[in-house]
């Protein structure tokens, strides 16, 4: 097996299912803290979920920089599904979650909480395309 496939889909099937725990269960529980728990439970959220994240996301980096470099040819199509659903996940987590997290870290504020919510939903699409991309790739070389 190839070693950057693999790596590649551990990591993203663990993003995947982290992000949807995070939409189903954690962002909808942000509204039930309460104004006196808010600032320090944000706070909690904010420092625990980067390690959480942070760690895989290296390891998906990894993986697709041996896929590239090493892959086989016939798996190219999946490695760019799976690096572009990557890079768009990072992308939305930058330019709109750590914006939003920026802003709650002040105070809770519901229309902010729904924004977070409805954008979370489109990385746990792209984490699900990285771990649909790095599968295909492992079904066409096995």
């Amino acid at each position: 097996m190839e070693l950057g496939t693999i790596v590649t889909l551990i990591s993203s099937v663990y993003l995947c299912g982290l992000s949807a725990t995070v939409a189903l269960v954690i962002y909808p529980s942000f509204a039930f803290v309460g104004e006196e728990h808010w600032l320090d439970f944000h706070r909690q959220h904010s420092t625990r979920i980067t390690w959480a994240v942070g760690p895989a996301w290296l390891a998906q980096a990894g993986g697709l920089g041996i896929w590239l470099l090493r892959g086989p040819h016939q798996t190219w199509p999946s490695w760019i599904i799976t690096a572009t659903a990557a890079f768009a996940a990072v992308v939305l987590t930058m330019v709109a979650a750590v914006p939003i997290h920026s802003q709650l870290s002040h105070g809770f504020d519901e229309t902010l909480h729904h924004r977070l919510l409805r954008y979370h939903w489109f990385r746990t699409l792209a984490w699900s395309l990285c771990a649909g991309g790095a599968t295909w790739a492992l079904v066409q070389i096995s």
